[in-house]
């Protein structure tokens, strides 16, 4: 990979975590991918096997060396690897790495999350557990009262445990938390965060009946006229009602859409997500074959799944 002219700093020992990057990101990448794209993937590789490395040297796990070199990982180091790192939780973030038996060799990212997510827990401050319990009194699940109180939860409350929150969306927000029948009890910020996604999602495809229009006008669909009007559609409007939307790869997308046969009439999002999808699969086949022919390691495969794709 250093024989591309712009990529330095590849390692043998991380051509596993670099192939696994990949196929988690496929959205990093132009087609073909770019010499400052490959080299952010190195980049962002390197830092996240070496916090993992440095993860499990701090902690008790049977190849673990208890912190042996004196320098207990940081909050910078983890929020690399982890989602939902808060500075001001550093030493009990250490303390926790510390005490863990059981991490792998080298450790899942997911294994890194769950310490994060403990820690969280436990110092979740009384601001944020009122607002999981007022979502759970608002709601229909077990332990919840269907707003009983008569004080539906606000967007700013959803806002302090959730991310993407927009006031403009507060009705339709505790509508969908009034409907909601399997949260937790007490809900997690996971839980809260799915039910605010899709909120958002359904507000994206109704803002845009013109970009699901255009897309079933493109296609080879019932209802659709092989692009009649001349106006195939733009990753601009894709990028309104899908996810992983990669400009670069526009003429693609209207291939896809040009070949489906069988869009519902409108398409759903779920139609329009397969056909972003596929494409981009289609087009990480290109950065797989930059690692293919080299030989495979007989380490067990490295589950990176860097987080950030620009770190």
């Amino acid at each position: 990979m250093n024989a591309i002219k712009g990529v330095s700093g590849a390692t043998e020992d991380n051509l596993d975590a670099y192939e696994a990057y990949i196929d988690s990101n496929p959205d990093a990448f132009s087609d073909p991918a770019t010499a400052a794209e490959v080299q952010a993937m190195v980049d962002a590789v390197n830092t996240e096997v070496a916090v993992l490395e440095a993860v499990l040297e701090d902690s008790a796990s049977p190849d673990g060396a208890a912190n042996a070199d004196g320098m207990p990982v940081t909050a910078a180091q983890l929020d690399a690897v982890a989602e939902s790192v808060g500075p001001a939780l550093e030493a009990a973030y250490q303390a926790a790495i510390a005490a863990a038996i059981e991490l792998s060799n080298p450790p899942a990212a997911e294994e890194v999350q769950a310490l994060i997510d403990g820690v969280n827990a436990m110092n979740m401050d009384d601001s944020a557990a009122a607002v999981l319990a007022a979502i759970l009194e608002d709601s229909a699940s077990p332990g919840g009262a269907m707003n009983a109180d008569s004080m539906p939860v606000t967007a700013a409350q959803l806002d302090a445990v959730a991310e993407n929150v927009n006031p403009a969306l507060a009705d339709d927000y505790q509508t969908a938390v009034a409907a909601a029948t399997n949260l937790s009890n007490s809900p997690t910020v996971a839980e809260v965060q799915s039910i605010v996604d899709l909120v958002n999602a359904v507000d994206a495809v109704n803002a845009s009946p013109e970009a699901l229009d255009a897309i079933l006008e493109d296609s080879a669909s019932p209802d659709g006229a092989a692009n009649a009007d001349g106006a195939p559609v733009t990753a601009e409007q894709l990028d309104a009602v899908a996810e992983g939307v990669d400009p670069a790869l526009e003429a693609e997308y209207r291939a896809a859409v040009a070949a489906a046969t069988d869009l519902s009439n409108p398409p759903t999002v779920e139609e329009v997500q397969a056909l972003i999808d596929a494409v981009n699969a289609t087009a990480d086949e290109t950065l797989d074959a930059v690692l293919e022919t080299r030989p495979r390691s007989n380490k067990p495969d490295q589950k990176t799944q860097t987080k950030k794709a620009s770190a």
